[in-house]
This record gives C-alpha cells, structure tokens and sequence, in this order.
C-alpha cells in the first residue's frame, strides 16, 4: 500500500486539501474539490502521475518532462524489494503487472484517453 506523503499542500481558493499525496485514495476528504485541488497541485509541480489505488491517472503535460529516463525504469524495475515506493508512473504499472505474472496471477492494463491524448 502507497502511504508515502509530500510536502504540505498550498491553500487555494477552495481552501486545502492537508498534506498532498500522490494517492487520491488516501486524501482526508474525499469530493470534486479536493480531487481538482490535488490534481491541479500536482500538475504544477510537474508531476502528471496520479495515484487511485490500483489505478494510475495521466494528465497530458503537452510537453517532454524528461520522465521515461533509464533511472525512472530502474527505479521501478525494483518494486516490491523493499525500500520506499517510487512516485506513480506508468513504469510502475507495467512492474506490477509483471511481477503479478511471475507469481502466476492474471493481470490486465486498460490505457484509454482522449483520442490524440498521448495515450500510446
């Protein structure tokens, strides 16, 4: 279970969501409000990979983030050996998939999105 936290959030117009997560599951409150805050705070913070549970969301950045590196894979190759998680990425997915695999589980990976939204 991902219960790792970043920094405190910022306050904005409708107020603050407490202490950011890259989880959306794990937010105090869970409504429209906070859901848009969290999104849009990471977003800024240049972070498009969002966390629900199991489920991992994608916002478009438009524009090369330098995310898919050989240290991003690595870093996600070594899920499950312990350590802290790494942040959401779609790196991850495909780890957890594997190793589902490994262990003789089905897996299953819907990627859908916007048509011309990057989703390949």
């Amino acid at each position: 279970r991902r219960t790792r936290r970043l920094a405190p959030a910022a306050s904005t117009r409708r107020g603050s969501v407490g202490m950011a997560t890259d989880d959306l599951a794990l937010l105090p409150s869970l409504n429209d409000a906070s859901v848009v805050e969290l999104l849009e705070q990471r977003f800024k913070g240049r972070q498009i990979y969002t966390r629900v549970n199991q489920m991992l969301l994608s916002i478009n950045p438009y524009e090369e983030l330098g995310l898919y590196t050989a240290e991003a894979l690595e870093r996600h190759r070594r899920v499950g050996t312990g350590g802290p998680p790494p942040e959401p990425h779609a790196f991850g997915v495909a780890a957890e998939a594997f190793t589902g695999l490994l262990s003789a589980q089905s897996q299953s990976v819907l990627v859908t999105g916007e048509s011309g939204g990057g989703e390949r």
